[in-house]
This record gives C-alpha cells, sequence and structure tokens, in this order.
C-alpha cells in the first residue's frame, strides 16, 4: 500500500508469471485483510447495524393504522410542525482504542404526523445532535430506512425511526449533556435532551378574546345579518404542518359566525375581511379556513397570523375594510404544555 492508504500496483508482464501469480496473491490477501479490518473498525465504532438496541415499538419504517398520540404520552416528546417525536431509547456505543474509531450516538424514535391531509418529509439534514457547547453534528442517517436521508409519513400514520449519529471525536460525549434538535432551514427549533426529563414547553400560550359579538350586514344586502364572535386565542409555533419561522410566532384564533353562508365566495372568508391590530401596524391573516359547520346555521372559521415573538399587545379587527371595523381586544394569558 502506498502512504495514503491506496494500493501500490505493479506492471506483471507475459514474460514474468511467477511475479503475476505473487501479485495477484498479493493481491487477494491485501483484499481479505481490508475487509478485515473495515469489520473490525464497523463493530468498534458501534456496528452500523447492531447499535440499533431494541426499543418498545416496531423496528423498520412502517406506518401503523391509526395516530397513536398516545405514544406522547408514554414516551418522551416534542412536537414540530405536525410531527409528535417521541424518543424510545437512547444509546452510545463508545470508541475503541484505535485512532480510527469513533463513538456512535443512536436514538430510537416513534414519529407520528398528526395532520389529516398532508404527507411530511422528515429529513435526516433537519436533525442535529447538540453539544454542550453548541457545536451540532447534523445526523448521519436513518437505519432500516429505505431511503437513509429524507423518509415520508402519509397523514395519520406513525413511523419508527433509528437516527444515527457519528461525530469524528476521540472523545466520548455524555448522553445526558447532549440534545437533540429538530430544525428546518430558518425555522424555529424544537429540542429536547437526549435523556431526561423534557422541559415543560412555553406553547401554546392561551389567551381571550373581549367585545360584543359583531353584527354584520350581507354583503348581497339580503337575508338577515351575520354575527359574528372571536372566542379563542393562541399563540403557539405549530399550525398543522407550519412551523413558525425564527424570531416569529403564530396567533391563532377562531371565530364563530351565526346564519351564514360557508361558500367560498363568503365575504367573511376573504383575508381583507379580518385584521390584527399592533400598535401602528395591521396584518392580514396568512390563512383563513373553513374548521367547522354544525346544523344550526353557525360556522367556526379559523384563522392564522403570524407576528413577530415579541408582539403583545393585539386587538382583531372584523370587517376591517369598512368604514367602522367591531374591534376585539386580544389578551394573552399563561403558557402550557402542549
Amino acid at each position: 500500500m502506498d502512504k495514503n492508504g491506496g494500493m501500490a500496483w505493479a506492471t506483471a508482464t507475459p514474460d514474468n508469471k511467477g511475479f503475476h501469480y505473487s501479485a495477484m496473491a498479493w493481491m487477494l490477501i491485501t483484499a481479505f485483510l481490508v475487509a478485515g479490518f473495515t469489520i473490525g473498525y464497523e463493530n468498534l465504532a458501534g456496528d452500523r447495524l447492531r447499535v440499533r438496541i431494541e426499543a418498545e415499538g416496531p423496528q423498520t419504517v412502517a406506518a401503523t393504522t391509526a395516530p397513536r398520540r398516545s405514544e406522547a404520552e408514554r414516551y418522551r416528546s416534542i412536537e414540530y410542525g405536525g410531527t409528535v417525536w417521541s424518543v424510545t431509547k437512547a444509546r452510545l456505543a463508545p470508541r475503541s482504542d484505535d485512532r480510527l474509531s469513533y463513538p456512535v450516538v443512536a436514538i430510537e424514535a416513534l414519529v407520528t404526523n398528526t395532520t389529516a391531509d398532508t404527507v411530511l418529509r422528515v429529513r435526516r439534514s433537519d436533525i442535529s445532535m447538540v453539544w454542550p457547547d453548541g457545536r451540532r453534528d447534523v445526523a448521519d442517517r436513518f437505519d432500516d430506512a429505505e431511503d437513509r436521508s429524507v423518509v415520508a409519513i402519509q397523514p395519520g400514520d406513525t413511523a419508527s425511526l433509528t437516527v444515527v449519529f457519528e461525530p469524528m471525536v476521540i472523545v466520548d460525549p455524555v448522553l445526558a449533556e447532549l440534545t437533540l434538535e429538530i430544525a428546518e432551514p430558518g425555522r424555529t427549533p424544537a429540542s429536547m435532551p437526549m435523556v431526561g426529563p423534557v422541559p415543560e414547553s412555553a406553547y401554546p400560550i392561551l389567551g381571550s378574546i373581549d367585545g360584543e359579538p359583531a353584527r354584520w350586514n350581507d354583503e348581497t344586502g339580503f337575508g338577515p345579518p351575520l354575527v359574528i364572535e372571536p372566542d379563542s386565542v393562541a399563540v403557539d409555533v405549530n399550525a398543522g404542518a407550519y412551523r413558525a419561522a425564527a424570531g416569529h410566532r403564530l396567533v391563532l384564533i377562531e371565530a364563530t359566525v351565526n346564519r351564514s353562508d360557508p361558500s367560498p365566495d363568503a365575504g367573511w372568508l376573504s383575508p381583507g375581511f379580518w385584521r390584527l391590530e399592533l400598535g401602528e401596524e395591521s396584518l392580514a391573516p396568512a390563512r383563513v379556513q373553513l374548521a367547522e359547520a354544525s346544523t344550526d346555521g353557525s360556522t367556526r372559521v379559523s384563522l392564522l397570523f403570524i407576528v413577530g415573538e415579541s408582539e403583545a399587545d393585539m386587538t382583531l379587527a372584523v370587517g376591517a375594510r369598512s368604514l367602522d371595523p367591531a374591534r376585539f381586544a386580544v389578551a394573552l394569558g399563561e403558557g402550557r404544555s402542549g
């Protein structure tokens, strides 16, 4: 071998059969030794496959029949953009004395897609192991997954993932000092300790909306007026499959619209009908969505606003394009674990 570990080749000629046979034998022996060395290194490093310690759940990436929210109650869990990550095991395969050996950290996780209509893709590049000094190591692969970089999870399904980290360090990390972090580029991270209790989440922050129900004349001029009553508000970093951008939060407001026709052309389904006032600034909702309808003629509508993380004083304006919109004061309360 040369000094870089590559094979040192010699040229054999028909006139030197002995040298040719010797070269072939040397190649076979060297190949065997290289294979043996590679297998030994894999084992010393924890073995790519054997590092998968038995988890209290499925061992392959497979869909379950329904989302198991109970997993979040049974295991340590965090939520990120429509997925719930429930970590069942975290293991360290220590490095050996060999100079080419590195430690291997693996976690077993059940990842549930909690949405009803969105296929969510989990990318290894969005999963990091964070050290006490702030160093981040991106996950190297998913074991047992057909694609070791991206795993798609159908709505309502749960996948079992083994996430493997192979940091190129010569000192074994302490699992209790490591943090698992999930974050797409530019999005607010979700994190939890590799082992030990998960700190209580600050979200959602629940609040209230004060104001009398607003009466609004139908845009057509016919029929009884609409009665609009905003009745719930929460500040969060998750809204279905959406994750708040770094430095921002999501304001989720639900309102009841009575005696209404929830047709796609209804004026109160237009973003221009609603505004969130933040001092001198006024924001249109990023999303207006029908939440549910009832047989008594009332309809629930869900509003999503994107605000800066420091915003606190908010007012909801209904009929924002009119000369005299109805206004509702938004008061935020204490956060709670979600």
